[in-house]
């Protein structure tokens, strides 16, 4: 498996997507009361040890938008702290092009208060996947750069990160990528019609499926 620094986005996402059970019209679903642990590491510059609850899905111009709420604890550059409850929102964009699929995730930004009285944010993340099928299947994951702020002037920041995987068609990893492909263009399919029916199912298959890969 290659790793991935900014993996915590996907581990994120599929815990939060795999929470979701009942589906209510052609474009939201929504979710029991529950909570679900978030433990995140953005390279060496932050960690959050958090609880997601869990509200709804819905799809809002041909995206998938998923809320809820976020609290729980936080480290930036060295320094401990507390996220207080706040909304928390994750989307996922699909496209299906010229034998090509891109999953593009997005998260929220999370507030947070450290120990030494200063105010923090770690800002708004996007990672994308793509996966391509022909003779040469290639799976690529990009996450773009990252920022904490806090209010006493620090900025950390990370580098924008890419994991590229490329096999022979033949091979029993091309087949996967092109599963993969696969699913992101069902995904595609089903955002552009607003429907949810299988929205949470083929973004767990779609996200467990990649990160066996990278």
């Amino acid at each position: 498996m290659i790793k991935h620094p900014l993996r915590w986005v996907i581990v994120a996402l599929v815990a939060v997507v795999a929470a979701f059970t009942t589906v209510v019209g052609p474009a939201t679903s929504t979710a029991a009361a529950q909570t679900i642990p978030l433990n995140l590491k953005l390279d060496d510059a932050a960690a959050v040890d958090a609880t997601v609850s869990v509200a709804n899905v819905s799809i809002v111009n041909g995206q998938a938008v998923i809320t809820g709420t976020i609290s729980g604890t936080v480290t930036i550059a060295g320094v401990s702290g507390t996220i207080p409850s706040q909304p928390f929102t994750l989307t996922a964009a699909a496209t299906c092009k010229s034998g090509t699929g891109t999953l593009t995730l997005t998260t929220s930004p999370i507030t947070t208060t450290l120990s030494n009285g200063t105010q923090g944010t770690i800002g708004a993340e996007t990672l994308t996947i793509s996966a391509t099928c022909g003779k040469t299947p290639t799976l690529t994951v990009t996450a773009a750069p990252a920022t904490a702020t806090l209010s006493d002037g620090t900025t950390v920041k990370t580098s924008q990160c890419t994991v590229s995987v490329s096999t022979k068609s033949t091979t029993s990893l091309g087949s996967q990528i092109c599963q993969i492909q696969m699913l992101i263009c069902e995904l595609a399919e089903d955002l552009a019609a607003g429907s949810t029916t299988d929205v949470v199912a083929l973004l767990n298959q779609i996200l467990s499926a990649t990160f066996a890969i990278a």
